[in-house]
């Protein structure tokens, strides 16, 4: 949660709750107090949240959606496709964690084919760890700009808990920890909220924290 706030608040711009988003970063150069290595978000933008199967987005596929905020943000940031050093997507059920979704989306929004993209999978912390990947790169000045994004859509799910049970070794029923890997995201929530003391409340703020950015 620490490293949400950090990195969420550099942004300036109000946006709205988010099925898919960007962020586009760049090494900080100008006067101000902090340091010229500093790792600055410029321009962000998210798409509304929709149900899933039959909601809002039924008929729109996820290359559409993503291809749409990296077009947005390039515009908001003034900046010229070709100058994208790196674009990094985090997504969890997409095949390949997304990584052809994110190509595609990349060269539809303009980017030239020489602007290399990859793509990560940390569970719900995916497109965290894709802007953290992203702003990592530019301290190490490996490049000077870069887009971090994420993107979920549940609606394009491949396989359910219950058929990838049938793709595993039976031996891995043995191993508890391994086990709980399967437990299904809403669980795993209710008992992360539970062993640290989270509360509705809490979670509530955060969410109209989140959806008034």
């Amino acid at each position: 949660m620490h490293r949400a706030h950090l990195i969420f608040g550099h942004l300036t711009k109000p946006s709205v709750c988010a099925q898919s988003c960007a962020a586009v970063s760049y090494s900080r150069t100008d006067s101000s107090p902090q340091a010229e290595e500093d790792v600055v978000v410029v321009a962000a933008r998210r798409t509304p949240i929709a149900r899933a199967k039959n909601g809002f987005y039924q008929h729109i596929t996820a290359d559409e959606l993503l291809s749409s905020v990296f077009t947005a943000i390039l515009k908001d940031a003034n900046l010229p496709p070709s100058l994208v050093g790196d674009v990094c997507l985090g997504n969890v059920w997409l095949p390949g964690s997304g990584c052809l979704l994110a190509r595609l989306s990349q060269i539809k929004s303009g980017m030239p084919v020489s602007v290399p993209c990859s793509s990560v999978n940390r569970q719900c912390s995916s497109g965290l760890q894709a802007c953290m990947n992203i702003a990592s790169a530019i301290q190490s000045g490996i490049i000077d700009i870069g887009i971090g994004a994420g993107i979920e859509m549940m609606s394009g799910m491949q396989a359910s808990v219950e058929e990838v049970m049938h793709t595993i070794n039976p031996t891995t029923l043995e191993h508890k920890d391994a086990m709980n890997c399967l437990t299904p995201m809403g669980i795993t929530s209710e008992n992360v909220a539970d062993q640290f003391g989270i509360s509705r409340e809490k979670q509530d703020w955060l969410s109209e924290q989140s959806h008034a950015k």
